[in-house]
């Protein structure tokens, strides 16, 4: 079982930084089982970036793109929750980028981005990221 640092709920401020989430961080289940609780949530669409598959189990990654785009999860989180976030993504660095919300509100987001080569996405990875697009 994993034990969170802080389980209390967060609550809105000046530090709070909005994550453009891809692959199994868009599932809630997956975000829980890592003690990620974002504040908030939203089905976003990411621009200038493109959505590739790396790896032998087809992680997603978010490749800068100009003229690209393509849809996450828009998490609303804390510093010391980027912070473990940074930590679980090592091999990624934080880039920045604009999302825009289904109601068409735009946010500057920050989304861990690699270069990678296209590659087919393995069944448990596409399944992780269908039931986080359900879950919402």
């Amino acid at each position: 079982a994993n034990e969170c640092y802080n389980d209390a709920p967060l609550v809105p401020d000046s530090c709070n930084v909005h994550y453009f989430a891809i692959g199994s961080m868009m599932n809630p289940f997956s975000m829980k089982n890592r003690c990620i609780h974002p504040i908030s949530s939203s089905p976003a669409e990411l621009f200038d970036f493109e959505i590739k598959f790396s790896g032998v189990l087809g992680f997603a990654d978010a490749i800068p793109s100009k003229g690209s785009s393509f849809h996450g999860v828009l998490h609303l989180v804390d510093a010391e929750t980027m912070s473990r976030l940074d930590a679980f993504e090592i091999s990624y660095k934080r880039a920045e980028g604009q999302a825009r919300l289904y109601d068409g509100t735009m946010v500057t987001a920050t989304v861990y981005t690699k270069e990678s080569y296209r590659q087919s996405p393995s069944t448990t990875i596409s399944r992780v990221t269908y039931r986080g697009c359900k879950a919402l």
